[in-house]
């Protein structure tokens, strides 16, 4: 659809007049989600460490991370070696997870952190073993596991949405003295990129971070802010949607 198109009487339809403010509110939107240029809650430290070698069982599992966690949805589980587990708590940067056991053999700590800055989740596990004093101390690092796909799905909706707003400044500047005529701007397929990456992102998100998608969409700013920006998408995918028609049926835009 263009941008703008010529009535019979020779006044321009400004077709695209108010999806520019939903292409900024959307932009907006996007900067609302921390995130975009800060890291997930990573794991910075843990008491043990990844691989250490105890003589003891500890009393508490600690665990440190890079942003304050949510509590709701933040959870930590150690498994003891006959595969009891014991769940913890998270608390600011912390989770803790207390233990009642000094069974000798291998210990493994999993862990679950969305952050209540980003609202993004990571994931990661290591181990620790309880063993004899005399053996020898070998230790290996914690792993987190990264989520291509997750990661991959961001990458489309923000790089649809850059096209939208550049598509949308692209049709302003083609408005001006001399109007370029020959510029289309065609909003549809960029838009319907960004919803459905957005919506896969939203959803695969929400189960990852917990069993009640709600909750997770429901917790503070940054999961508000995700429905916003979907919500933004469908609305500005519909209004492109509904000015292509005008436009076939000859009806001025302008008079809506």
């Amino acid at each position: 659809m263009g941008m703008a198109q010529p009535t019979a009487g020779g006044r321009r339809l400004p077709a695209g007049r108010w999806l520019v403010g939903v292409g900024v509110l959307a932009l907006a939107l996007l900067a609302l989600v921390p995130g975009v240029a800060r890291a997930h809650a990573t794991l910075l430290s843990s008491s043990p460490r990844a691989g250490q070698r105890l003589g003891t069982a500890p009393g508490v599992v600690v665990l440190q991370f890079s942003q304050p966690l949510d509590p709701r949805l933040s959870r930590v589980t150690v498994a003891d070696p006959a595969g009891t587990r014991a769940a913890g708590k998270a608390s600011g940067t912390e989770a803790r997870v207390a233990l009642a056991t000094n069974q000798p053999g291998t210990y493994r700590v999993t862990w679950t952190a969305v952050s209540t800055d980003d609202g993004h989740t990571s994931r990661g596990d290591f181990q620790f073993s309880v063993v004899a004093a005399a053996a020898r101390l070998t230790e290996r690092p914690a792993t987190q596991r990264p989520d291509p796909l997750t990661a991959a799905l961001r990458a489309v909706q923000y790089a649809a949405l850059l096209v939208v707003v550049g598509m949308l400044l692209l049709g302003r500047l083609a408005r001006g003295d001399p109007e370029l005529a020959w510029v289309q701007v065609r909003l549809r397929l960029p838009l319907a990129v960004a919803l459905a990456s957005g919506l896969l992102l939203v959803t695969r998100e929400a189960m990852a971070a917990s069993d009640a998608p709600g909750a997770y969409l429901g917790s503070g700013l940054a999961g508000r802010a995700r429905l916003l920006l979907v919500a933004a998408e469908a609305v500005a995918l519909l209004g492109a949607l509904a000015a292509s028609w005008f436009l076939r049926a000859g009806v001025p835009l302008d008079l809506l």
